[in-house]
C-alpha cells in the first residue's frame, strides 16, 4: 500500500481541513515520531481495537504487537522509514483492548522534518481479514466488469447477425449477401460469379389454405433443403417473401444450369408439412457474370428478368439470362412512354409502321419489322403483385 492522504508535513494533529478525513478513513490512521510514539490517532483505529484516545496518545506503535512483531519493527520498519522514507504491507499482528491479536497489514511514510519541526512517521494500519475481503469484492467487481464486456461484445455480434441475416431461416438476407459476395466482385474479372434467383410457385396458395405458420415451416424446409444441396463453395440467400437466391463463384454457365437442375429436382421431392405431405417447385433465373464491370445488383436483377420468363413458360423450371437480352417490362414502359410523347405531341393520324414506337422498340432488339401490336407481359410483371 501506497502513502495515502494524512497530516500535512510537520504537524503532530492534523488541522481541522484534514480532520474528517483523517477520521473516517476506511482503515486505521496514525502519527508518530521517529521512535514510533504515537501523536495523532483515527477514529477507526480506535474503534478497531477498542482503546481510548488517551490510551493510545504517547504510547509506541511498537508496544501493541507481540515481542516478535516488535523487534520486526524495531530493526526493519524504523530503520528502512530512515533509508528509504517508507514501508509497505508489513504482515503484524495488533494486540487490542482485550487482549486479542489481530492481524493486519502495515505501512508506512516518514515525512522529513523542517525547522523546528520535527520529522513524523504517517502509519496505515488494515485489518487483514478486511483487506481479504476488499480483495474479493474487488476481484468479484473486475470479473462481473469482464463477463459484462464479454457480454457486451456477444450482443454487439448477436446484433451484426440479426442485421445481416433472415429472422425465420437463418439464411443470409440481401444485406448479408452483399457482405459476402460483393468483395469477390472487385472489377478484376478474376472471379466468375453465377446467381440464381428462385421464387417459390404457388407458395400464396399454402399460406391462405393452411395459415401463416405453415407458411413458414414450408420456407424453413426449402431452406434446408437448399443449404444441404448447394455445394459448400456456394451461398444460399433468402431475399424477401417466398424468394431465395444461391450464389456460386468459379462456375460457368453450364454448371450453373446443371446446379439449377440439381435443385428443381431437390425442391420437388414432397414434404410433411403440418401433417400434410406437400409437393412444392420453384421458377429459377440464372445470371452468370459476363464481365469485369458487372456487379452484384446486376446479375441480380438480371435473374429476376429470367426467372419472370420461367414463370411466364409454365413454373417449375429455369430460365437463363443472355447478357444482350433486356428487361421485357422496361422495354414495354418504354414503348409506351413514346405512344404517350406522341399522343401528347399531337402526331397527326396512324404512324407509319416504322415509325410506331413498338416497332422502333423490336428493332432496336433486333426483331423482325412492323407488327400489330406490341408484346405484353403478365401484369404480375410489370410491378403487380402476382401470387407466386
Amino acid at each position: 500500500m501506497t502513502d495515502a492522504p494524512g497530516p500535512p508535513a510537520g504537524h503532530d494533529k492534523p488541522p481541522d481541513d484534514f480532520e474528517a478525513l483523517f477520521h473516517q478513513a476506511p482503515c486505521g490512521y496514525l502519527v508518530t515520531d521517529d521512535g514510533g510514539s504515537i501523536t495523532a490517532v483515527n477514529d477507526t483505529f480506535v474503534r478497531w481495537t477498542g482503546f481510548a484516545r488517551p490510551e493510545l496518545l504517547g504510547r509506541r506503535l511498537q508496544d501493541l504487537m507481540p515481542v516478535g512483531d516488535q523487534i520486526l519493527y524495531s530493526t526493519h520498519c524504523i530503520p528502512q522509514l530512515g533509508i528509504n522514507g517508507s514501508v509497505s504491507e508489513i504482515a503484524v499482528e495488533i494486540i487490542d483492548a482485550g487482549g486479542e491479536r489481530r492481524a493486519a497489514l502495515l505501512s508506512a511514510q516518514r515525512v522529513p522534518g523542517s525547522g523546528q519541526e520535527p520529522g513524523s512517521v504517517r502509519v496505515i494500519i488494515f485489518s487483514a481479514h478486511e483487506r481479504r475481503m476488499f480483495e474479493k469484492e474487488l476481484v468479484a467487481a473486475l470479473r462481473a466488469a469482464e463477463e459484462s464486456e464479454v457480454r457486451r461484445g456477444q450482443a454487439e455480434k448477436e446484433l451484426q447477425r440479426l442485421a445481416l441475416h433472415d429472422s425465420l431461416t437463418g439464411l443470409p438476407n440481401r444485406a448479408g449477401l452483399r457482405m459476402a459476395l460483393e468483395p469477390l466482385l472487385d472489377g478484376s474479372g478474376k472471379v466468375t460469379l453465377a446467381v440464381l434467383f428462385l421464387d417459390l410457385d404457388h407458395f400464396k396458395a399454402v399460406n391462405d389454405s393452411l395459415g401463416h405458420s405453415a407458411g413458414d415451416e414450408l420456407l424453413m424446409a426449402v431452406a434446408d433443403r437448399l443449404r444441404a444441396a448447394v455445394p459448400g463453395t456456394g451461398t444460399v440467400a433468402r431475399l424477401s417473401g417466398d424468394e431465395f437466391l444461391v450464389a456460386r463463384t468459379a462456375v460457368d454457365t453450364p454448371a450453373a444450369v446443371a446446379l439449377a437442375a440439381g435443385l428443381l429436382d431437390v425442391l420437388r421431392a414432397p414434404m410433411q408439412i403440418e401433417g400434410l405431405e406437400i409437393v412444392t417447385s420453384a421458377s429459377i433465373g440464372i445470371a452468370v457474370a459476363d464481365n469485369a464491370e458487372e456487379t452484384l445488383e446486376d446479375l441480380i436483377r438480371r435473374a429476376d428478368i429470367a426467372m419472370y420468363r420461367a414463370k411466364e413458360r409454365g413454373r417449375g423450371r429455369w430460365e437463363l439470362h443472355e447478357p444482350a437480352e433486356t428487361d421485357p417490362t422496361v422495354d414495354r414502359l418504354r414503348a409506351l412512354g413514346e405512344l404517350r410523347r406522341g399522343i401528347r405531341d399531337g402526331a397527326p393520324g396512324p404512324l407509319p409502321a416504322a415509325d410506331r414506337p413498338a416497332d422502333r422498340h423490336r428493332q432496336r432488339r433486333g426483331g423482325p419489322g412492323p407488327v400489330a401490336a406490341p408484346h405484353a407481359r403478365p401484369a404480375a410483371a410489370v410491378g403487380i403483385h402476382h401470387d407466386g
